[in-house]
């Protein structure tokens, strides 16, 4: 009778055990499909995992966040594969690594091409550094900021509050140098909040020129 219990016992610590596997799946850290953030290759690189940036990987078009996994240490797999890159082929050539290296990760976005990015410019409105600043998050204004040339709607982000992000950095700016300092910020101010515009020179006179890589004559 008590070897019955004991099997009873440890039968259904199994059970809890195969639950609570499943429930952490990760499926409900994923970001839904309309909110997912978009990363061309450039912009993924940054995330490599190394020098306390976090660690994305792309993998069939989608983006991963890898930082917290266990099977990932400083951005890298095994010593095999590093994050801040499209890992497609790699998965491809070993598929049986699939299964750990995005085992329970979230999917925050997508990999978009630098020519589709491009593309979107055109539908960009254009802020000088004067017209930013007038989207400081304060008084019922809006909150923008711009990063690397482009320029973000922060307003109904939660990591920011009345146009401050953790009391360290303010919208109505250009944060570009800030998130250079401070890369582990760099995914929490700027969590799925969407690009509308495009930072230009004061004393620029019309749209900038664009090359085929998506890049103007400063490099954004």
């Amino acid at each position: 009778m008590v070897a019955k219990r004991k099997l009873l016992a440890f039968f259904i610590l199994g059970v809890l055990v195969v639950t609570l596997v499943a429930c952490g799946n990760g499926e409900d850290d994923d970001v839904p499909e309309d909110e997912l953030q978009e990363f061309t290759l450039d912009e993924l690189a940054e995330y490599d995992g190394q020098d306390g940036a976090d660690a994305y990987v792309a993998v069939d078009g989608y983006v991963y966040d890898v930082t917290d996994s266990a099977q990932w240490t400083d951005g890298s797999h095994q010593g095999e594969v590093t994050a801040g890159a499209d890992l497609t082929q790699e998965l491809e050539d070993n598929p049986q690594h699939g299964e750990e290296m995005l085992d329970n990760v979230p999917r925050i976005g997508i990999l978009v091409d630098e020519d589709d990015e491009a593309d979107d410019n055109d539908e960009l409105q254009e802020y000088t550094l004067d017209e930013l600043s007038a989207y400081d998050g304060q008084d019922g204004a809006d909150a923008y900021v711009a990063v690397d040339g482009y320029v973000y709607d922060v307003t109904d982000s939660a990591q920011w509050t009345d146009g401050s992000h953790q009391g360290e950095v303010t919208a109505g700016a250009d944060l570009t140098q800030e998130l250079e300092d401070n890369p582990q910020h760099g995914a929490e101010m700027l969590d799925n909040v969407p690009k509308i515009g495009i930072l230009v020179d004061e004393d620029t006179d019309g749209a900038p020129e664009y090359d085929e890589n998506g890049y103007d004559s400063n490099g954004y």
